[in-house]
């Protein structure tokens, strides 16, 4: 879906790998060449994996530029170097991001921070950047990769579903406030990501580094007792290979929102996701959610 003077320009940050990369490499090789694509990472030493996806695409329709969400500098060089050259920009797709997972009690107030700055404070100043630029053109399109933790948080994930939660509630009022300048701009929601991590905590000889720490650190036996039983929870789940997605499926996800005349403000990635949050949003007191998965990870010595 190109504009009337050409090809989209689209700024995707975190494209080293995963869900960034995939959705780089999508859009650059849409048959009817309607992106042209700024796929953005931290660190360029680590674009080979993107240079070998793009193939024929590379300084053609995708172009590798550096771009680190926490710094205020590299958001504006990266912003005017795309402005520079196309005098617009029409989509921003917000996916740089890393996990949490561990016991509260051993995160640093720094630890919280620099989470918050590349999950919730990178996208906002990315869209701050782009937002005059796209409120000139009366058009544009921000996506803002959240997660279904932005939505259900599960335990031991309180940071990671806190800054999620933060971005979503940036999101639906941002969604809003835009929509009389032609700014569409809404979330997509995936879960996990299909790699070994989740299989790999089942094993007892590949815990979760903070499991290790929290023994190492005297965290009470009890608490310990309630994480074993999420993660035989998540690895036990009979739904689980169906949840977890690839990263080409998420990216279809994003294009078909980016392509919608009028695409919805959350975007689940799969039916999975779709049918969870329709269960957790007509619960009005948020009970459901809760009184679901609770009854699962009480260990025993706590059951009276």
């Amino acid at each position: 879906m190109a504009t009337k003077t050409g090809p989209r320009v689209a700024i995707i940050t975190g494209c080293s790998s995963g869900i960034g990369l995939s959705a780089a490499v999508t859009l650059a090789k849409d048959p009817a060449k309607g992106y042209i694509v700024y796929a953005t990472m931290r660190n360029v030493a680590k674009k080979d994996n993107l240079e070998k996806a793009a193939g024929a695409t590379l300084n053609k329709t995708l172009f590798i530029i550096p771009l680190d969400v926490t710094k205020q500098d590299s958001i504006d060089n990266a912003v005017k170097v795309v402005f520079d050259k196309h005098k617009r920009i029409d989509i921003l797709v917000n996916n740089a991001g890393h996990g949490s997972s561990g016991y509260v009690e051993l995160v640093s107030e720094q630890q919280m921070r620099q989470l918050f700055d590349t999950n919730f404070f990178g996208p906002v100043n990315l869209m701050k950047a782009v937002l005059p630029i796209m409120k000139k053109q009366r058009s544009g399109r921000i996506m803002n990769v959240s997660s279904v933790a932005g939505i259900t948080a599960w335990p031991f994930g309180e940071i990671y579903a806190a800054s999620k939660y933060a971005l979503e509630g940036f999101t639906e009022s941002l969604s809003i406030g835009y929509r009389a300048f032609g700014i569409w701009v809404n979330s997509i929601q995936p879960g996990p990501v299909r790699t070994d991590f989740i299989a790999n905590m089942g094993s007892a000889n590949n815990q979760p580094e903070f499991l290790k720490l929290a023994e190492e650190k005297n965290i009470d036996k009890e608490s310990r007792e309630i994480c074993q039983k999420v993660i035989q929870l998540l690895v036990a789940n009979p739904n689980f290979e169906k949840e977890n997605q690839t990263p080409e499926e998420i990216a279809n996800v994003i294009k078909e929102s980016l392509e919608s005349k009028k695409p919805h403000l959350r975007n689940p990635t799969s039916q999975l996701r779709y049918d969870y949050a329709k269960k957790y949003f007509v619960d009005p007191y948020g009970d459901e959610f809760c009184e679901t998965i609770v009854p699962h990870i009480i260990p025993d010595s706590l059951k009276k």
